[in-house]
C-alpha cells in the first residue's frame, strides 16, 4: 500500500487496514463480505488493496455486516486496537 502525502490515499489504506482487521477478528473471508454487500470479488479487492474507496452508502452497508460504526472504519488506530 502507498504511502506519503495523498490524503485520499492514506484515507483509503485505513479504511482497507481497518476491514482486513474486523475480517480477521470475526473469521470472515472477503468473499463473504462481498457477498453480503453486493459487490464482485474483484470490487471487494479493490476495497481490501486499498485501489478504491467505498462510497458512503457501501460504508454504511460494511459496517452494519462487520457490527461496527463508520467510525470504526475511520479509526486511524482501529486496527492495532
Amino acid at each position: 500500500m502507498a504511502t506519503g502525502g495523498d490524503p485520499r490515499q492514506r484515507r483509503r489504506d485505513m479504511i482497507a487496514r481497518n476491514i482486513r482487521a474486523m475480517l480477521g477478528e470475526a473469521d470472515r473471508s472477503a468473499y463473504w463480505l462481498a457477498r453480503q454487500i453486493g459487490v464482485s470479488d474483484q470490487q471487494m479487492s479493490g476495497y481490501l488493496n486499498a485501489r478504491h474507496e467505498p462510497g458512503p452508502k457501501r460504508l454504511q452497508q460494511i459496517a452494519d455486516v462487520l457490527g461496527c460504526t463508520l467510525g470504526d472504519l475511520y479509526r486511524e488506530n482501529a486496527a492495532a486496537a
